[in-house]
């Protein structure tokens, strides 16, 4: 008698229990991780540009950025309007060297979320022995990073005081 009665409250403060929880309405919103890519090897102390969109036919409320473990950024709609879209773009550095993991959560404004998420690598910049390079003809920094497929601020970084425009003179070093 006595274990009836109980086992009957523990029935009916479960179900008033779960009927009180709302479940989110609709599916899950959908993410897009543009950029970087999964697996993707990154210059560790350089800083890059994480560019992400989520989407829901509910509307979006927030998209999320973590970055192992760490919220890093979030964007938010407007409370008093409803945008299918969100695109998030924040900056990070990858540090320390090693793999690191990147998490979007999205949640719509029914309350349903979804996460997507990327593995990228920081490795160390490379070192490259030293290059003596004497202009041709009257030619800019841009030019010759061009034509070496190098880039403007890899020349610029070892070569104080010249910037991208910098005309540089034949036998010029």
């Amino acid at each position: 008698g006595i274990l009836l009665v109980i086992i009957c409250m523990l029935s009916l403060g479960a179900f008033l229990i779960f009927q009180n929880i709302q479940q989110p309405a609709g599916p899950p919103p959908l993410i897009q991780i543009h950029r970087p890519y999964n697996h993707e090897q990154l210059l560790s102390g350089k800083g890059i540009m994480i560019y992400a969109t989520a989407a829901s036919d509910q509307g979006m409320a927030t998209l999320e950025l973590w970055v192992d473990g760490i919220l890093v950024s979030e964007k938010a709609s407007p409370e008093d309007v409803s945008l299918s879209n969100l695109v998030l773009s924040a900056a990070w550095v990858p540090n320390p060297v090693g793999d690191h993991t990147i998490i979007l959560r999205a949640t719509s404004k029914s309350g349903a979320t979804s996460l997507a998420s990327v593995q990228v690598k920081a490795i160390e910049r490379p070192t490259f022995a030293p290059v003596t390079y004497l202009a041709q003809e009257p030619e800019t920094v841009e030019a010759v990073a061009e034509d070496f497929g190098l880039a403007v601020e890899d020349i610029l970084e070892i070569n104080a005081g010249l910037t991208a425009q910098s005309p540089l003179e034949t036998s010029d070093e």
